[in-house]
């Protein structure tokens, strides 16, 4: 009974942070870019509910330029260690 009771415990809390992290996180960095980029026409009015995928996934995006932009600089930069 308590396997049973940890497994749906487990399978609740990561389907929480997996919905915050996704539909919330990822979703506003990813429209903040969108709307950076577009000079604030994209992504407003219905397109917000019909591309929320696409909105995440430029989050990724941008979350994946931000690590390679830190890892590039860590690489290239001449420091006195």
């Amino acid at each position: 009974m308590l396997p049973e009771l940890s497994d749906l415990a487990f399978g609740v809390l990561r389907n929480v942070f997996v919905a915050f992290v996704w539909d919330f996180v990822l979703f506003h960095l990813g429209r903040a870019a969108l709307l950076l980029a577009t000079a604030g026409r994209y992504p407003r009015g219905r397109s917000l509910q019909a591309h929320a995928g696409r909105i995440s996934a430029a989050g990724i995006l941008v979350l994946v330029l931000i690590w390679c932009g830190i890892a590039l600089h860590n690489h290239f930069a001449t420091g006195t260690a």
